[in-house]
């Protein structure tokens, strides 16, 4: 299933490639078949999760290291990147970064910095508002120079969720569940908002967190290091994504 995606760069991105003629938003527009790998469930497909994993180790990762970066979304200058247009619209809303994806089978990005990270734990809010029960949102990580490839933790206001890995010209890889969306009892269904956390080590430890509880946890050593972000994605319903983030907080893992 073909997906189109909207990376929104940060500001002091587009400042240093000023003389490049950047714009606030670089659209990369996938010409492979990324919508979920393969016959997984996707935003672009049944959007039925399979599966489940309701352990929960209660862990609530790297949230007592050192604090590389924190944002309140209080000051509009923070430096995320922002955008509106037909197809999305990323910007500073009460004290909220507000992502909505207006087409179908979209996914919107948006990152504060070009900073590489190594060994991090970052945890944001979501609140989905009227999103569609199989839109989902998260977060990004050791997400390389192409913008295509990267780890993401993602989570459905239905109860689903997943961790996978996305790369240049390629299918996503479903790191948990057999290359599926699963559903947990540690996700609340409908909830009006999630903590959202998630793991990346330089050793292929990835890790998803919801309200404070370890979701899944898996291995993989493709990416160790790289940019970090937000996203929001659409279904095969326009208008379907709608996600307010706020609390963003990455703190060291070691």
């Amino acid at each position: 299933m073909k997906r189109n995606l909207y990376f929104i760069v940060a500001a002091v991105t587009c400042l240093a490639l000023a003389m490049m003629a950047c714009n606030a938003v670089t659209s990369l527009v996938n010409s492979g078949n990324s919508s979920g790998g393969g016959s997984s469930s996707s935003a672009g497909s049944s959007g039925n999760d399979s599966g489940s994993n309701d352990a929960g180790s209660g862990n609530t990762g790297g949230t007592a290291g050192k604090v590389l970066f924190q944002d309140d979304f209080s000051n509009d200058n923070s430096g995320w990147g922002t955008a509106s247009d037909a197809n999305k619209s990323v910007q500073y809303i009460n004290n909220t970064l507000e992502v909505k994806v207006f087409k179908d089978l979209d996914m919107v990005y948006s990152n504060q910095s070009d900073t590489d990270y190594q060994d991090v734990h970052v945890e944001v809010t979501a609140a989905p508002n009227d999103s569609d029960k199989n839109s989902y949102f998260g977060i990004l990580c050791d997400q390389q120079v192409t913008g295509e490839a990267f780890y993401y933790a993602a989570v459905r206001p239905g109860g689903g969720y997943v961790i996978a890995k996305a790369a240049v010209a390629q299918d996503d890889v479903y790191l948990t569940g057999g290359n599926d969306w699963k559903t947990s009892k540690l996700i609340p269904v409908g909830a009006s908002s999630y903590t959202i956390g998630m793991d990346c080590g330089s050793d292929g430890t990835l890790a998803l967190y919801v309200n404070g509880k370890q979701v899944d946890s898996v291995t993989d050593t493709t990416y160790t290091s790289g940019h970090i972000g937000l996203f929001a994605a659409s279904d095969k319903k326009p208008n379907s994504a709608d996600v307010n983030f706020s609390n963003y907080v990455a703190t060291s893992l070691k």
